[in-house]
């Protein structure tokens, strides 16, 4: 006669548990991410006199996706993608003023501008933060497996 099992092994429990905590760790792991592409999304854009565009990246994501935005459009999309040398003139008032670098008021009644240098702004943040985004998923899997799998 043969002998009976001691232990049964479910694993189709284990599975369905390594699944559940994988998807609740990978999300952790994308909080974790959001906070480190949100600074260096801030640290790739130009301050401008109030720093607002720098501040206003939002990381958004699903399980299978990462959305960036930014609240300050056209202004985000200018300093990302560029622009090209354009004519602009004053629509409500005589003139455009500035202050200059060396602190005189400039005026104009119409001018061309050079366009803006494109940064890539969103392209190079994700470039930066890869290696950061792989080690959050690989010990997300990692502290999944560990904690559906291990030995009760």
């Amino acid at each position: 006669m043969g002998q009976e099992p001691r232990g049964i092994i479910k694993v189709d429990e284990l599975i369905d548990e390594y699944r559940e905590k994988m998807l609740e760790n990978l999300m952790d792991a994308l909080d974790q991410y959001a906070v480190i592409l949100l600074d260096r999304l801030a640290d790739l854009t130009p301050i401008g006199e109030t720093g607002e565009t720098a501040q206003a990246w939002e990381v958004f994501y699903t399980e299978r996706e990462i959305f960036i935005t930014n609240a300050n459009e056209p202004v985000a999309t200018f300093l990302s993608e560029g622009t090209i040398g354009h004519w602009i003139e004053p629509v409500l008032a005589k003139a455009l003023h500035w202050v200059g670098p060396d602190g005189a008021d400039w005026f104009s009644k119409g001018h061309i501008v050079t366009g803006i240098t494109p940064r890539f702004i969103e392209w190079n943040a994700l470039q930066d933060t890869a290696d950061d985004l792989d080690t959050l998923i690989d010990a997300a899997l990692d502290s999944a497996f560990e904690e559906a799998f291990e030995r009760k």
